[in-house]
C-alpha cells in the first residue's frame, strides 16, 4: 500500500518494525523465489492466482464490479461476471510479472515485447536531446512498460508513490533504481519532476487516478470525473512532447500500442489547456480499454464523486 504524504516523523513502535522487517524478507524471498522459476510458468502462476484470489478472497470485487456497470453499461450480467473473472486473472499475471521482470536480463524482456517502430522514434529524442513524456493508465502492465524503457531508451525517470514500509519501500526502488530507473515520490514538487525529465530524457507518467478537489474534469467512460493535471504542467514547463503508450499482455508475452499526442502549447498555462490535454490521453487510453477491458486495473474508485452523490441519495431524508 502507498503511503501518505509525510508530515511528521513519528518514532516506529518495536512491534511495528518488526512487521516491517518480516514483510520485507517475505517481499526479498519471493522475488528470488520468481528470479529462478521460469518465465512460462511465473505469467501461468500469476493469472491461477487471479482465478483464486476472485473465487476464494475476492478483495474488492464490488468495486470492480460496479466500476464495469458504470463503463459498460450496455453489458448484461453474464457479461460483467465474466469479465470481473478476467480482471483478477490479469491483476495475477500483471502482480506476478512486476515481481519478475526487474530480475530479468534485458535479452529476456526485449524478446517479449514487441513494439514497432517504437524504439527508433524515442532513441532519436533521446540522441536530439528532445524531452518525452510517455503517459499510460493502470492498464496491463505499467511496469513491464518501464523496464522496457529503461532497456531501449538507455534509462527512464517515473513518479512513483512511497510505500507504507520503509523497507519494502528501499527494496523495491532498488530493484528498479539497478534496471535504468530513476524514481521521482509522487509528493515531490514539480521542479523535481522537470529535472527528471531533461536530466533521463523522458518521464512515465500514469495519469488516470481519481484526483479529488485538486483535478481537472473530463470525461472517463462518457462519466466526468477529477483527473490528475500533472502531465499537461509537466509537459508545458518541461518543454516536452507526450507519447501515449500502453503495453498489453497476451499469454506472457507483450505489446506496446504508442503514438505521439497532438496538442497546441499556448503563450501561458490555462484551464483550456490543461483539460484538452488530460482529455486527449484519457480518451486514447479508453480506447484502448475498450479494446482489452480485462487488463485495466478495475480495482480503484475512479468515480468517487459518483459514489457520493449515489450515497446521498440513499440517505432517508430528515423529517
Amino acid at each position: 500500500m502507498a503511503s501518505k504524504p509525510p508530515v511528521k516523523q513519528h518514532k516506529t513502535s518495536v512491534i511495528r518494525w518488526l512487521r516491517y522487517t518480516i514483510e520485507c524478507i517475505a517481499l526479498v524471498v519471493f522475488t528470488i523465489l520468481m528470479k529462478l522459476l521460469p518465465w512460462a510458468f511465473v505469467w501461468r502462476f500469476g493469472r491461477g492466482l487471479g482465478w483464486f484470489m476472485v473465487r476464494f478472497i475476492p478483495i474488492r470485487k464490488g468495486i470492480v464490479r460496479k466500476n464495469l456497470e458504470r463503463a459498460f453499461p450496455d453489458w448484461d450480467t453474464k457479461t460483467v461476471e465474466k469479465a470481473v473473472r478476467g480482471v483478477y486473472a490479469h491483476w495475477g499475471e500483471s502482480f506476478i510479472s512486476t515481481m519478475k521482470v526487474w530480475t530479468m536480463s534485458d535479452r529476456k524482456v526485449m524478446s517479449l515485447v514487441s513494439s514497432p517502430g517504437f524504439a527508433e522514434y524515442v532513441q532519436a529524442k533521446q540522441a536530439a536531446h528532445q524531452p518525452y513524456i510517455l503517459f499510460t493508465g493502470h492498464f496491463g502492465s505499467w511496469e513491464f512498460a518501464g523496464r522496457y524503457m529503461g532497456i531501449i531508451a538507455g534509462g527512464t525517470s517515473a513518479i512513483y508513490r512511497i510505500q507504507r514500509n520503509p523497507l519494502a519501500d528501499k527494496f523495491l526502488s532498488w530493484l528498479r533504481n539497478r534496471k535504468q530507473m530513476v524514481l521521482v515520490d509522487s509528493w515531490s514538487k514539480m521542479p523535481a519532476f522537470v529535472k527528471a525529465l531533461h536530466e533521463v530524457g523522458n518521464m512515465c507518467v500514469v495519469g488516470d487516478q481519481y484526483k479529488g478537489k485538486d483535478g481537472v474534469t473530463v470525461d472517463f467512460f462518457n462519466l466526468a470525473s477529477p483527473s490528475p493535471k500533472g502531465v499537461a504542467v509537466l509537459a508545458y514547463r518541461g518543454m516536452a512532447e507526450i507519447i501515449y503508450v500502453a503495453m498489453h499482455i497476451h499469454r506472457g508475452r507483450y505489446v506496446m500500442d504508442w503514438e505521439p499526442l497532438p496538442f497546441s502549447r499556448p503563450d501561458r498555462i490555462d484551464e483550456n489547456y490543461i483539460h484538452d490535454v488530460v482529455s486527449t490521453g484519457l480518451k486514447k487510453l479508453e480506447a484502448t480499454i475498450r479494446q482489452y477491458p480485462e487488463q485495466y486495473l478495475w480495482f480503484h474508485k475512479r468515480w468517487r464523486n459518483i459514489d457520493r452523490v449515489e450515497a446521498a441519495a440513499r440517505k432517508p431524508a430528515s423529517v
